[in-house]
């Protein structure tokens, strides 16, 4: 199970570990983050190759409040969400899914 903790927030940074998840999950939202005008980057690294966690890193705009890092990452989330839900539509027209 996906839990997540906020290690860090400080003027222009957001430190988020995610326990449960790996790279495949980090690449999905690292994409989903950088596709909002207001972060300026986001990466990951998973601090050891058999524990499910990734530490994410996510840098913001100078003019971004602080008060407003959560509810970016949330509609970026958001994003991933619709991505993905689009990709299975995607899919099942091309398979002939159901």
């Amino acid at each position: 199970m996906m839990k997540v903790e906020i290690l860090k927030v400080e003027k222009g940074r957001l430190r988020l570990k995610i326990e449960g998840e790996t790279f495949t999950f980090g690449n999905i939202l690292q994409k989903a983050l950088l596709g909002d005008k207001r972060i300026l980057g986001a990466g990951f690294h998973q601090p050891h190759p058999v524990r499910k966690e990734i530490i994410f890193d996510i840098y913001f705009k100078d003019d971004v409040a602080t008060d407003d890092y959560k509810k970016i990452v949330l509609e970026s989330a958001e994003n991933m969400i619709k991505y993905l839900n689009d990709l299975k539509l995607m899919l099942q027209e091309s398979l002939g899914g159901e």
